[in-house]
């Protein structure tokens, strides 16, 4: 049975104990996803039933620089409390991006530690949302955190270019769990569920895309992820479907997305050309001229463009020839 993830359904996630070194020390938690019950009192940031916090502390980017520090060294190796604190972070701290970023860094650091394919289903969805968050919250204006480091010094913390190579390794992932059955919306388009609420947009909506339109190039990010997988053809349609999908809806990068899907078709043609299968090499040839006159009509590389097309339109000859040749020798037998 698939398992698809939403917030709603994860509990008893068992995360065990971290190290830096190794994740062989080990023993089981419950995480109530819903709930959130867990504590970080050694850096005062806290949840309980009773006083529940409700603001982003002033000074969270430091604290997070504190504990992922802690984390990295081996200092704290709870997987539930490493979880948890991301967690209150994407609850209480929604419109800072640098906090959003370090979300994602601590679940990413807990996802690689962990071998349960569902439990790395909830922590890589929980790090793909952690992105998703911090992109939005980096369209607006802010002010990049001074954070202290032990010795003392301080320094300027930006992380917008790390949230976006977390998509490098979290694409992957997804990927390979979708094969044993653990599927995340944005490799499964017959996803129709919503994601939380609070988000902008659904993984699939038509005509809207998933990440802020006008400025950023965190679409172009994920599709470059999604297309370095493209080789091996057990991932092509899904590759195809979502890039595809991002290209129709992120109209704010349509330019590179052409390219790179212009690429992509005109590649996997001359892969199946090699296998003469040429009904479908010509199926790819034509999506690579939908791109290429796409990328022509908004890079401006018209010359460029117009010999690509030239060198396409003589293979395209080329494969309805073969076409009609296998067409008329199978008629004659």
């Amino acid at each position: 049975m698939m398992t698809r993830w939403a917030l709603s359904a994860i509990s008893d996630v068992q995360i065990p104990n971290l190290s830096v070194e190794s994740a062989l020390a080990r023993r089981f938690l419950i995480i109530f996803a819903g709930l959130y019950l867990l504590f970080v009192p050694c850096l005062g940031w806290t949840r309980d039933a009773d006083n529940p916090q409700s603001q982003c502390p002033a000074d969270a980017e430091q604290k997070l620089f504190t504990f992922t520090l802690l984390v990295k060294n081996g200092q704290i190796k709870d997987g539930a409390k490493i979880f948890g604190f991301a967690n209150e972070t994407m609850r209480l701290c929604p419109d800072r991006p640098v906090a959003l970023g370090q979300a994602a860094e601590l679940y990413m650091i807990v996802g690689q530690a962990i071998q349960d394919p569902d439990n790395q289903l909830t922590i890589y969805s929980a790090a793909y949302q952690a992105i998703l968050a911090n992109d939005w919250a980096a369209m607006k204006s802010y002010k990049s955190p001074r954070v202290k480091l032990p010795d003392g010094t301080e320094m300027t913390l930006y992380n917008y270019g790390n949230a976006s190579k977390f998509l490098e390794l979290i694409i992957p992932q997804f990927l390979r769990l979708r094969r044993l059955d653990r599927i995340h919306p944005i490799v499964d388009p017959s996803w129709s569920e919503p994601t939380f609420k609070s988000w902008p947009a659904n993984y699939w909506e038509e005509d809207q895309c998933p990440y802020p339109n006008d400025r950023s190039t965190r679409s172009v990010d994920e599709a470059q992820a999604f297309l370095s997988l493209s080789d091996d053809m057990g991932n092509k349609t899904i590759v195809r479907d979502r890039v595809h999908y991002l290209w129709e809806s992120c109209e704010g990068q349509k330019n590179q997305l052409s390219n790179l899907l212009f690429t992509f078709h005109n590649d996997w043609s001359q892969q199946l050309q090699k296998e003469k299968k040429w009904p479908e090499a010509l199926d790819q040839l034509n999506e690579a001229f939908l791109f290429v006159d796409t990328y022509i009509n908004t890079s401006g590389f018209e010359t460029w463009g117009l010999k690509e097309r030239k060198k396409m339109y003589k293979r395209k000859r080329q494969f309805e020839r073969n076409i009609e040749y296998y067409k008329d020798t199978a008629a004659q037998q």
